[in-house]
């Protein structure tokens, strides 16, 4: 099966609204290579993150993002999407700066699609303990590291090159490594199934993992044979409303604010007391939002982390 990748070169300012908008004019998939982003986590005061010297250099300083369509086999409709593109992308120059925005198109094959992103994922430090190295690379382990994770993301959301992702992973880490790791987690929304693998290999006695995605569950499963977990991390398809009679210790969820706002009324009923809430994903805008949706379901905040305009909360349940 072949492709039509649209690339778009633009800033950091830009980079959200123009997925969204490739997204609403028919991309069937998205990748986005931001060098702030990957810059801020690892240069960040608090973070534990760690990148090979001349990684950073090497990305230069433009957002670059692949939007990906089926091709059309067809002159005229590869013209049609390539106009949509350009006029999503004037539209979001209207009121955000895009930079010289550059637009340029190539056709390639489903094998190539699936293996472009590799050449940016580096192995990455991201929490006290871990550290993530793609499947396809040999890692050196940094002191104190205790648990290598290796990780294909495949076309599922999950390499911890991203804030959201290394501050949940930070927040798991801490909270297992404080008290008794013999506990049970529902890793919610488990994309590429990486903190599922985390909490498994830093002690968690039984770990449940859940998306809506099949391609996810699918891409996690493999991701947790490939690490040696797979005896103490269930895989499954669907949404916390299926968790029927099942309660936890933590429970992870790297989403987003809206669908955080939406089931936090459910947390609270799948947790054990005193069982603990990890949740990220959460742009800085709306930290107010979740935050007083999680405590008006019953739930105590413990930790709040920012950065790079993303939020991580983590909230303990039952605690008076």
């Amino acid at each position: 099966m072949k492709w039509l990748e649209i690339n778009v070169g633009t800033t950091s300012e830009a980079s959200d609204a123009l997925c969204e908008k490739l997204g609403s004019v028919g991309a069937r998939g998205i990748a986005v290579e931001d060098p702030s982003e990957i810059a801020s986590i690892i240069k960040a005061p608090d973070s534990l993150a760690y990148a090979d010297e001349g990684y950073l250099e090497s990305l230069g300083d433009r957002v670059h993002i692949q939007a990906y369509f089926v091709f059309p086999e067809s002159e005229i409709l590869v013209r049609e999407i390539t106009d949509k593109v350009r006029e999503a992308v004037a539209d979001v120059g209207e009121f955000l700066d895009i930079g010289n925005a550059d637009v340029s198109v190539r056709v390639i094959e489903e094998e190539d699609w699936a293996n472009s992103w590799k050449k940016h994922f580096k192995p990455l430090r991201i929490s006290l303990r871990t550290m993530i190295c793609p499947s396809w690379e040999t890692c050196d382990t940094q002191d104190g590291v205790e648990l290598i994770v290796k990780l294909d993301p495949g076309s599922a959301f999950g390499t911890g090159d991203h804030a959201t992702t290394a501050m949940c992973a930070e927040l798991l880490d801490n909270e297992l490594a404080s008290r008794e790791t013999n506990r049970t987690v529902l890793d919610l929304g488990c994309g590429s199934g990486i903190l599922s693998v985390i909490a498994a290999g830093l002690g968690a006695q039984k770990v449940d993992a859940l998306d809506i995605d099949p391609v996810a569950v699918s891409v996690a499963k493999e991701n947790c044979r490939v690490n040696n977990v797979l005896e103490i991390v269930n895989i499954e398809t669907g949404v916390i409303y299926d968790l029927v009679d099942r309660r936890y210790d933590i429970i992870a969820a790297n989403i987003i604010a809206d669908v955080i706002a939406d089931i936090a009324s459910e947390i609270p009923d799948k947790l054990n007391d005193g069982g603990v809430f990890i949740t990220s994903g959460i742009i800085a805008e709306k930290k107010d939002f979740v935050l007083e949706t999680c405590v008006s379901a019953g739930l105590k905040p413990v930790e709040i982390i920012e950065r790079s305009g993303w939020v991580a909360m983590s909230f303990k349940n039952n605690v008076y």
